[in-house]
């Protein structure tokens, strides 16, 4: 539905000497899942036909902050985030093998925060939290026994956004800024999609619904009226901003719409609009993309990071090419124009070389035009004698 590149600039590359041009990626995957895994997520994360104004206190609370400083709004409690990374939820698993298809050449793996966050003397657990192509996890259960890491790494994240919530401007993670771990001890601190270092992108799953039957049963009668839908005026976009250009993109809720998106774009939620009356809820699943060299990947300090492959990028083969938005436009163009400029002086030089190729051709020509002269007029002279 939707495949655009912004927050473009130049960086520098992890090993601090060359630079690289970079550019975030937003996908928007319309129907990327069913009725069927809408609502047996929606389910889990409330009660069954939960029809009420806000989420159940039972399984959420309001602990969920996008800073330290901003004001706290719903969030699955941690016993409900466990058990949810724990089950084979066969919804979870339709989802996360559908990814795995959607990116067969990648190993897909959940954030493994506690890597992320563990002292560089820790050990290391191999095949962490791998995603394949069944949907399955092969290592839930080492992520999940101990309590929930705090929410910037947090694997999976759910959000109930209410009416009156206030958001703030955010990234999920840049592995420019993470602390000294067994992460930056593997991979070090760099910039988001660098070549040959895993790539960090938020899956982010909208579950419109069910308290949305409030407005089809208001507006029944109006065409395309579905008891999942999710009005324009209860607002709840997502939006996600481009730095330089001070613009941004926005996408909508939607029934079996998914969002993928670089971790380290800035973005934020639009809470609903006080005619929602009903909490928009969403799954967060923070996941790490690893180019996949035909043998498991596992988390090995010692293996360096030459192995993880050459640049790669979200496009798949079908899809058209995406779109430049902002600073992306900037930056391509400023791209354009040095290969256009590099072909000038290139094209300048082969030419100063043919007009010197070409005076000391004729520079020969003189030289044997002469030669011919002076040796014509020693053969009469000889004759003369």
């Amino acid at each position: 539905t939707l495949n655009v590149k912004l927050d473009a600039c130049i960086v520098p590359t992890s090993n601090g000497t060359t630079f690289r041009t970079d550019t975030g990626q937003l996908i928007v995957l319309d129907d990327f899942f069913s009725e069927k895994e809408r609502t047996e997520l929606l389910d889990f994360i409330t009660e069954k036909e939960w029809n009420k104004e806000q989420p159940p206190e039972e399984k959420w609370e309001k602990s969920t902050s996008d800073s330290p400083y901003a004001p706290a709004t719903w969030g699955l409690k941690d016993n409900i985030l466990k058990e949810f990374m724990k089950k084979d939820i066969s919804a979870k698993l339709e989802i996360q093998s559908r990814l795995c298809k959607l990116y067969p050449d990648l190993k897909i793996i959940h954030l493994p925060s506690d890597i992320i966050q563990s002292p560089q003397s820790s050990s290391i657990n191999p095949n962490h939290g791998t995603c394949d192509e069944s949907g399955s996890s092969s290592s839930f259960e080492s992520q999940v026994e101990s309590e929930i890491p705090p929410s910037d790494c947090c694997p999976i994240l759910a959000n109930a956004a209410m009416p009156g919530d206030r958001f703030q401007w955010h990234m999920d993670a840049d592995p420019w800024a993470f602390p000294k771990s067994l992460w930056t001890q593997m991979f070090g601190n760099y910039i988001n999609r660098e070549p040959g270092k895993p790539r960090l992108v938020t899956f982010l799953i909208y579950l419109c619904g069910p308290a949305s039957k409030h407005h089809s049963r208001m507006d029944s009668n109006k065409e395309g009226a579905s008891e999942n839908a999710w009005p324009k005026e209860w607002d709840a976009e997502t939006l996600f901003l481009d730095g330089a250009s001070e613009t941004g993109v926005i996408v909508r809720p939607k029934p079996y719409r998914a969002v993928l998106f670089d971790q380290d774009l800035t973005h934020r939620l639009s809470p609903p609009s006080l005619a929602a009356r009903t909490p928009r809820y969403s799954m967060v699943w923070k996941l790490a993309l690893i180019p996949d060299s035909g043998s498991q990947f596992t988390l090995n300090p010692t293996a360096g990071c030459n192995s993880l492959g050459v640049a790669w990028n979200l496009n798949r083969v079908e899809w058209a090419p995406a779109t430049p938005f902002g600073s992306a436009v900037r930056i391509q163009n400023l791209v354009r124009q040095l290969h256009e400029d590099r072909g000038k002086k290139r094209r300048r030089s082969i030419e100063g070389e043919g007009r010197e190729d070409k005076l000391q051709k004729e520079s020969e020509e003189e030289e044997d035009k002469g030669e011919k002269k002076r040796g014509g007029k020693e053969m009469v002279e000889t004759d003369t004698k």
